[in-house]
């Protein structure tokens, strides 16, 4: 009986959670494309980015150049993984904690009458379930990056503040500018750089005085060279076959520290929050007595405290997984760094706040998306829509 209890609960963990997943998903996806362009955009020598001044200069800027649907570049994939993530992030939660319950009571049983889980107990089930769908979130998050990041460049060219000159000798002014790119290929003995100048309004390329006939620009989008994703499965196709299944897990240290910390994080302060509000509010005995204004207040706390735990993580790994969009004839070629390198490497050229780039946006974007998403799930998980009423 107990058996069969818990496996009707697993599966209408299985079946809210997918739903709380595509609701989050909607609200979150705008957001997250402004996040991911701050965090990967070109930046110039004083550390400042060179494409959007900030998250309402990227918002107003996708939407002028690409209309609202920019703001859902790339939205199918991870709509899937979103619904996949969510349904698998409760499921193991709830798998967890009947876990814990064993070993400390000696019974899986959901309808025993047994204390709550401590929060001990409540973090840990959060780490493990988060630790779980990293493996999910990896592959689907980098199809997600690629094609967010890549329409950037060919999208807004009056604001790509990349000119390349070849030169077959570098002047000395060019010598003391910023060197974007090596020389291509194609001319060996010739070199490639870069400048920019900022005015009040906008970026504009410059020109490099040297002593050259030769001029390549990328400032208009028949120049640059073609992109290299049509789509989701062109992502998938090219990745395999240039870096084999594993091409597929780039980044996936970032994505396991983010989601195994952020899980710990987001169960145990939704957890927290609920318990404290239960605690205080007259004739409350349980969640099922708050308000939806509770949960979802509750929700937004953890959605915050998710996203606050490792963020930086989260940058080296959208960096670490859009590398190849700025090789194509934006930046040096070269091996593909790894974690430690990329972390080590934005942290010199940028400093902190190299690290916490987007940071505001993203928790504008969690507390919204995660106080929607507790409450479908709740909502979803006390209805009979599923079977029984819990």
């Amino acid at each position: 009986m107990g058996h069969d209890s818990n496996t009707e609960s697993a599966l209408k963990d299985l079946a809210s959670g997918s739903i709380a997943g595509v609701t989050g998903k909607v609200v979150e996806f705008p957001f997250d494309t402004v996040k991911l362009r701050l965090q990967t955009q070109p930046i110039g020598p004083t550390g400042r980015g060179l494409l959007f001044h900030g998250a309402i200069d990227c918002f107003g800027k996708t939407v002028r150049g690409e209309g609202v649907s920019g703001l859902y570049k790339g939205l199918s994939t991870p709509l899937f993984g979103s619904v996949v993530e969510n349904a698998f992030l409760f499921m193991c939660y709830g798998a967890s904690l009947d876990l814990m319950r064993y070993f400390r009571h000696g019974t899986t049983s959901r309808t025993a009458d047994l204390p709550p889980p401590s929060m001990t107990d409540v973090v840990l089930a959060g780490l493990l379930s988060g630790a779980g769908v990293s493996f999910i979130l990896t592959p689907v998050e980098l199809v997600k990056c690629k094609l967010q990041v890549q329409d950037v460049v060919y999208l807004h060219p009056t604001e790509t503040p990349l000119v390349a000159t070849t030169t077959a000798a570098t002047g000395a002014t060019a010598a003391t500018s910023e060197t974007r790119i090596s020389a291509s290929k194609s001319a060996p003995k010739a070199s490639t750089v870069f400048t920019t100048s900022t005015s009040r309004h906008h970026i504009q390329p410059t020109p490099i005085a040297a002593a050259s006939t030769s001029t390549r620009s990328y400032t208009t989008p028949s120049s640059r060279p073609p992109r290299l994703y049509t789509g989701p499965a062109s992502v998938i196709l090219h990745t395999l076959r240039k870096d084999g299944f594993f091409g597929m897990y780039r980044g996936h240290l970032g994505t396991f520290l983010r989601e195994s910390g952020g899980g710990g994080a987001w169960f145990g302060v939704y957890e927290l929050a609920v318990r404290a509000m239960v605690s205080t509010t007259t004739g409350a005995k349980s969640k099922a007595d708050l308000a939806t204004w509770q949960l979802m207040l509750a929700g937004a706390l953890a959605g915050m405290a998710f996203n606050g735990v490792l963020f930086p993580a989260d940058v080296v790994k959208s960096r670490m997984q859009t590398e190849e969009i700025f090789e194509k004839g934006l930046v040096r070629e070269g091996a593909k760094k790894t974690f430690g390198q990329a972390m080590t490497e934005l942290y010199r050229s940028e400093g902190l706040m190299g690290l916490y780039r987007g940071f505001g946006i993203t928790m504008a974007r969690s507390a919204p998306t995660s106080a929607v998403i507790f409450l479908t799930y709740e909502t979803c998980a006390r209805s009979n829509l599923f079977g029984r009423k819990v």
